[in-house]
């Protein structure tokens, strides 16, 4: 089984968002953000051994989506809702939209 490390991921994803908006690639608004994260989170469950790893290491195996509480289609679809909840849980979108206001003043 493909490895998955959710505090990793959290980390990267927070440095991509700062990069794309300091490079001018991202808006620094909270929808531009968020629809930003889906795109990613959609990248990182194409493949099934990847969505497997991501549910295991976020311990989502009774295929419930996190979110709404229904139960998931399919191991991509469990992936994904697990993985934004996970996202939603640990990164704080509006601190990162004030600290790069804060570093433009």
């Amino acid at each position: 089984m493909k490895d998955f490390n959710s505090n990793k991921f959290i980390k990267d994803l927070e440095e991509q968002i700062i990069y794309h908006i300091n490079n001018d690639m991202l808006e620094n608004d909270y929808d531009s953000i968020q629809e930003y994260i889906y795109q990613v989170i959609d990248s990182e469950v194409i493949y099934y051994a990847d969505a497997w790893a991501i549910a295991y290491d976020l311990g989502n195996n009774d295929f419930e989506n996190p979110i709404t509480g229904e139960t998931c289609k399919n191991i991509t679809e469990l992936a994904f809702y697990s993985l934004l909840d996970y996202v939603q849980n640990e990164l704080n979108i509006e601190d990162i939209i004030e600290s790069l206001e804060e570093e433009e003043v």
